[in-house]
């Protein structure tokens, strides 16, 4: 992927995770998971509390990957100015 699709890449990810509906459900998500997390019953409930423990770690995983790629569409405006001032 060029510099350019990197950085374009970036500015959308960016512009999704500041997004205020994006946050709103988000949180929203992530907040009835840990509810659901927290009223499991306490016997015979540990396959639906892994599980909803992997939903949560995988809602933050794709998060994560958002800022990832802001971070990478950062550092591909770097280069690209960089090579910019030594030509």
């Amino acid at each position: 992927m060029s510099l350019e699709q990197e950085r374009a890449r970036g500015a959308n990810a960016k512009s999704i995770v500041e997004d205020e509906l994006f946050n709103e459900s988000f949180e929203s998500v992530r907040a009835n998971i840990l509810h659901q997390w927290a009223n499991t019953n306490i016997s015979g409930g540990t396959e639906q509390r892994e599980f909803l423990y992997l939903m949560l770690k995988a809602a933050d995983k794709f998060k994560e990957g958002l800022v990832s790629m802001i971070d990478t569409g950062k550092l591909a405006t770097i280069q690209l100015e960089s090579d910019k001032a030594e030509k």
